[in-house]
């Protein structure tokens, strides 16, 4: 049975980017447009000053996101991605040394063991390619393996098609990618919900994300102007 109750974690974009500093770390869901929180991102831009920001997401693009690429180039110092051709401020940062490429696989990985409390972890993935430079290589039954490390956030924003009052996120589709895996491995979290449900619409079997680890709620389509 639906509860009809409300929780303070429902905001105003504005409000959900307060906590964000100078030297965040911030994480961003989504796999390009889908699944992308751009309300917030939008008010990160527009109404923070917070600045040396690593941002860190799955291929930014700057045709269909321009405002993130602009928050890339004025505000932040680092940038790990896993892909950076449609992105001119990712390839920028490429050229200056100040991004980290990463698989798409250990990019995911490294936020699930972030939110598992495992520092690092062994792959295969990447040797022999520049995403091995300066990192540990080990020797496991005769094959090579690199060293990666958790990606532990500060920030985390994604986005979900129905949320409840107390921010247990349903996600479906392309959406959950990457998404999915923010919220344990950061220490604030904020979900833009395509719907927002009375707490017990959604049926615990179907729940993606649990409410524990949701700080802020933001309807997609709320502007800090409403």
């Amino acid at each position: 049975m639906a509860v009809e109750t409300k929780t303070d974690k429902l905001m105003w974009p504005i409000e959900a980017i307060q906590p964000v500093k100078d030297g965040d770390t911030v994480v961003l869901g989504g796999f390009g447009p889908l699944g992308y929180p751009a309300q917030l991102v939008k008010a990160l831009y527009l109404f923070s000053d917070a600045k040396d920001l690593h941002i860190a997401l799955n291929a930014p693009n700057g045709m269909y996101l321009p405002t993130l690429d602009r928050l890339i180039a004025e505000r932040a110092s680092h940038l790990t991605t896993t892909f950076v051709r449609t992105s001119r401020a990712a390839t920028k940062f490429f050229k200056e040394g100040k991004l980290t490429l990463t698989p798409q696989g250990t990019f995911a990985e490294r936020l699930r063991a972030a939110g598992a409390g495992i520092p690092g972890f062994y792959t295969p993935v990447g040797i022999g390619t520049m995403v091995a430079e300066g990192k540990e290589v080990k020797e496991f039954n005769g094959r090579q393996y690199l060293l990666e490390e958790a990606l532990n956030a500060d920030v985390g924003f994604m986005q979900a098609t129905k949320v409840d009052y107390d921010g247990n996120c349903y996600i479906e589709g392309a959406m959950k990618s990457f998404g999915a895996l923010v919220p344990a491995a950061s220490k604030y979290t904020v979900v833009e919900a395509e719907e927002i449900v009375p707490v017990g619409d959604i049926p615990s079997e179907l729940i993606t994300v649990s409410g524990i680890y949701i700080d802020g709620i933001v309807k997609v389509g709320m502007r800090h102007d409403q």
